[in-house]
C-alpha cells in the first residue's frame, strides 16, 4: 500500500526538477516556443493505466493487420499460378530455340556467300591454272630435254657406225678397182691382183671352208663382204682361169 502513494518531495527538489526541464527544454527549443518550459501534466493513476492499454491495444491491431494482409492460396489459385509459371518457362524455351535456329541460318549463309566469292574470283582460278600448266610445262620440258639428249646420242652413235660402215665398204670396193686394172689386155690371161676376204677357190672341200666361214663370221662381224658386182665379176675370172687351166 506505501507503494501506491507518492513520497513526500521537498520545494526544493521541485525548484531542481524545473530547472532540469527548462535547461532540456532550451535544447529542443523552436522560435515558435515558448521561452519558459511548459508544466508537466499531472495524471492520476488510472489515466497512465489506460493510456498503456490503448499503447497495447494499438500494437495488436497492426500485428493483426500485417497477419490479414498475407493469406493462403487456395488450390485454384496455386493450379493457375502453377500454369502461368509453365508457360512462362515454355515461352522463354521457345524464343531461346527460335533464336538459336535464326543464328544458325545466318551463319549457313555467310558460309555460302564466302564459298561462292571464293568460287566466282578469277584470281583463284587463274593462279591454279597457271601453276598447273607451269607444273605440265616444266615436266614436258624436262622430258624433251631427256628425250633430246638420247636422241642426240642415238644420232651421234648411228652416224659414227654409218660412217665406219662407209668406210668399210669404200675400203673394199677398192680391191674391185685394182683387179679391174691388174687384167692385161694384150696378155688375154686375167691374174688376180689382190685376194678379198671371205672368197675362196671352189674345190672338194667347198663344204668345210663353207663351215669354217660360217663359223668365222660369228668371230668377226665387223668384216662386210663385197657388192653383187664385183662378186659376179670374181666369179666370172675364176670361171675363166680355171677354163684356161684344164685346157
Amino acid at each position: 500500500m506505501s507503494g501506491q502513494f507518492k513520497a513526500f518531495v521537498s520545494e526544493e527538489e521541485v525548484q531542481e526538477q524545473r530547472q532540469r526541464r527548462q535547461a532540456e527544454w532550451d535544447k529542443v527549443r523552436k522560435e515558435d516556443d515558448p521561452i519558459e518550459c511548459p508544466e508537466e501534466k499531472t495524471r492520476s493513476l488510472f489515466e497512465q493505466l489506460q493510456a498503456n492499454k490503448e499503447l497495447k491495444e494499438r500494437e495488436l491491431e497492426d500485428e493483426t493487420k500485417l497477419r490479414s494482409s498475407v493469406k493462403g492460396l487456395d488450390d485454384d489459385e496455386v493450379q493457375f499460378l502453377n500454369f502461368v509459371s509453365d508457360r512462362q518457362i515454355q515461352i522463354e524455351k521457345d524464343r531461346n530455340r527460335e533464336d538459336k535456329s535464326v543464328l544458325e541460318e545466318l551463319k549457313n549463309a555467310s558460309i555460302i556467300k564466302l564459298q561462292e566469292k571464293k568460287e566466282k574470283a578469277p584470281g583463284s582460278d587463274i593462279s591454279k591454272t597457271a601453276a598447273q600448266t607451269s607444273g605440265t610445262s616444266s615436266k614436258n620440258s624436262q622430258k624433251l630435254l631427256l628425250q633430246g639428249a638420247i636422241k642426240r646420242k642415238s644420232t651421234d652413235a648411228k652416224s659414227d657406225v654409218d660412217d665406219k660402215k662407209q668406210k668399210q665398204h669404200n675400203s673394199n670396193e677398192e680391191p674391185d678397182a685394182k683387179l679391174m686394172a691388174g687384167v692385161s689386155p694384150t696378155d688375154g690371161i686375167m691374174v688376180v691382183a689382190g685376194i678379198l676376204p671371205g672368197i675362196v677357190d671352189y674345190g672338194e672341200d667347198d663344204s668345210s671352208t663353207e663351215n669354217e666361214s660360217n663359223s668365222s663370221d660369228s668371230e668377226a662381224d665387223h668384216m662386210i663382204m663385197p657388192s653383187a658386182p664385183t662378186q659376179r665379176l670374181l666369179q666370172e675370172m675364176m670361171q675363166r682361169l680355171k677354163e684356161e687351166g684344164c685346157g
